[in-house]
C-alpha cells in the first residue's frame, strides 16, 4: 500500500509540494498502481511527472506556498499513517470499535480531564461529533482519526490498538452524562443576544460552545443568527489561549537551546518545559522550522545503533572513578536517558547510584564536622572577648571561614549541639 493512496495525504514531506493526481501533459487521472507503472513517469503518456520542466521555483519558495499550519498537520498525518502501515501485519489483537472507544475515552480523561467541550477545543473537532463517536452512533473515518492524532500528537497505532479497558468504558458513559448537562430552563430566543453580549465581556473569556450550551442552544444556530457577537467571543477566547503561552523570544530561546542539548530532548519534553500541557499545536503553527529541527535531531539520536557491550564497559569504568559521578552524569555521557540506561543495565545502574549516594553521605558528614569545629572555635573566640556567643555573632564569625553555611536549620542545629557540649545557655 502506497501512503499517497490515502485521501488524507495531500503533501509530499520530502519536497514540500502538494500531491497532484492529474498528469500535467495528458490531463488524465493518475492511478496509484498500474500494470505498466514506472516511477516518476505517467503510466498513460509516458511523460516525466517532475516539476523541473514546469516550474523554476526553489524548494524553499515552494515550501512557503503551503501554510505552516497545514504543513505541520500533514507531517503528523503522514507519520501516523506510515507507522500504521509499517506495523499493520503484526497488530494483535485486531483493532475493533470497542478498543477505539476505550482509547478515545482515555484520551478525553487524560488530555481534557473528562470534559468533551475542552477536548473539542483542543482537537478542533465539533463536540457533537465527539459525542456521537462515544455513543457509537457514528463510525470513525480515517480523516477524523488523522486529525485527532495530529492534534493529540499520538500515532494511529496508539488510537486503534491495545487492550480494552473496561473501567475506561464505564467512565465513557459518565463523561457523556457529566459533560453535557442541559440547563433546567432553556434561554428564550429573545434573550440570547443579551446573554451573548454579557459573555463577550466575561473574564476569563469563555468558548463559543460553552456559551451556547449553557443557554441550551445549538452552537451553529447561534452563530448563524448572531455572527458578529460570536466572532467577538471566539476572537477573545483565542486571544486568551495565546496569552497563556510564554513570550515568542523565550520560546525561540528554549527551542534553540534544545538544538544544542546532549542528549537531544524530544519535542514534547521541550513543550513541557515551556509549560505546555497539550499537544503543542500552537508551537507547530508559529515555530514550524525550529520544531521540525528539534524533532529531526531527536529522531536521529534515537536511530543511533545501541552497542550494549560498549555502554556496559563505560558503566564499569564509571564505578572506578574518583570522585564518583552521579547516575544522571553517567547517563548523559552515554547519550541516553536515565530510564533507558536503568532498563538496560539495572544492576550496574544501582551500583553507580549507591556509590554516588555513599559519597554524598560521606561528604555531607565531613561538611557537618567542619561546621561544628568552626562553631566551637567561634564560640571560644567570642567568649574570650567577654561577649555573649549569640547566634548572630557566631554566624558572622563562621561565615568568614566557611563561605557556604548551608541551610539555616542545619546551622541552628549544629549551634545547639555545640552549646550543649560546652554547657552554654542558648
Amino acid at each position: 500500500m502506497l501512503i499517497w493512496a490515502f485521501e488524507s495525504v495531500l503533501i509530499c514531506p520530502l519536497h514540500y509540494e502538494r500531491l497532484c493526481r492529474v498528469c500535467p501533459h495528458c490531463n488524465r487521472s493518475l492511478p496509484y498502481l498500474a500494470t505498466n507503472s514506472r516511477s516518476g513517469f505517467c503510466s498513460r503518456c509516458r511523460e516525466w511527472l517532475g516539476t523541473s520542466a514546469f516550474a523554476t521555483k526553489s524548494k524553499e519558495s515552494s515550501k512557503q506556498m503551503i501554510p505552516a499550519a497545514e504543513m505541520a498537520q500533514q507531517i503528523q498525518i503522514i507519520y501516523s499513517i506510515g507507522t500504521l502501515l509499517t506495523y499493520a501485519p503484526d497488530i494483535t489483537p485486531i483493532p475493533t470499535h470497542r478498543i477505539f472507544l476505550s482509547n478515545l475515552a482515555e484520551c478525553i480523561n487524560r488530555e481534557a480531564r473528562g470534559s468533551i467541550n475542552l477536548f473539542a477545543d483542543l482537537t478542533g473537532i465539533w463536540s457533537g461529533a465527539i459525542r456521537r463517536l462515544l455513543t457509537g452512533k457514528t463510525k470513525p473515518r480515517l480523516e477524523v482519526l488523522c486529525h485527532l492524532c495530529s492534534r493529540l500528537n499520538i500515532s494511529l497505532l496508539d488510537l486503534i490498538t491495545g487492550a480494552v479497558k473496561d473501567e475506561v468504558l464505564e467512565r465513557q458513559h459518565l463523561i457523556l452524562e457529566r459533560d453535557t448537562p442541559m440547563p433546567i430552563e432553556i434561554t428564550p430566543w429573545g434573550e440570547v443576544e443579551g446573554k451573548l453580549q454579557i459573555a463577550s465581556r466575561e473574564t476569563p473569556p469563555p468558548s463559543m460552545e460553552s456559551v451556547a450550551h449553557r443557554m441550551g442552544h445549538h452552537p451553529p444556530r447561534v452563530k448563524k443568527h448572531f455572527p458578529e457577537l460570536c466572532v467577538q467571543i471566539i476572537s477573545r477566547y483565542k486571544e486568551h489561549l495565546r496569552s497563556r503561552h510564554p513570550p515568542p523570544k523565550e520560546i525561540r530561546k528554549a527551542l534553540r537551546a534544545a538544538l544544542k542539548e546532549q542528549p537531544p530532548p524530544s519535542l514534547q519534553r521541550v513543550f513541557r518545559r515551556l509549560g505546555c500541557r497539550d499537544t503543542g499545536y500552537y508551537y507547530y503553527v508559529h515555530y514550524l522550522d525550529l520544531c521540525l529541527a528539534v524533532a529531526e535531531r531527536y529522531k536521529e539520536h534515537r536511530n543511533i545503533p545501541f552497542d550494549k557491550d560498549v555502554d556496559r564497559q563505560r558503566l564499569r569504568v564509571a564505578l572506578t572513578e574518583e570522585p564518583p559521578p552521579s547516575f544522571s552524569e553517567v547517563a548523559r555521557r552515554l547519550g541516553h536517558k536515565r530510564e533507558f540506561v536503568h532498563r538496560k543495565f539495572p544492576e550496574l545502574s544501582k551500583a553507580v547510584t549507591s556509590r554516588y549516594m555513599y559519597y554524598r553521605t560521606a561528604l555531607r558528614k565531613e561538611r557537618v564536622e567542619r561546621l561544628l569545629q568552626e562553631i566551637r572555635e567561634a564560640i571560644s573566640h567570642i567568649t574570650a572577648l567577654g561577649l555573649y556567643a549569640s547566634e548572630a555573632r557566631v554566624r558572622e564569625h563562621v561565615k568568614s571561614h566557611l563561605q557556604h553555611l548551608g541551610r539555616t536549620s542545619l546551622f541552628k542545629q549544629a549551634l545547639r549541639e555545640v552549646k550543649s557540649e560546652i554547657d552554654i545557655a542558648s
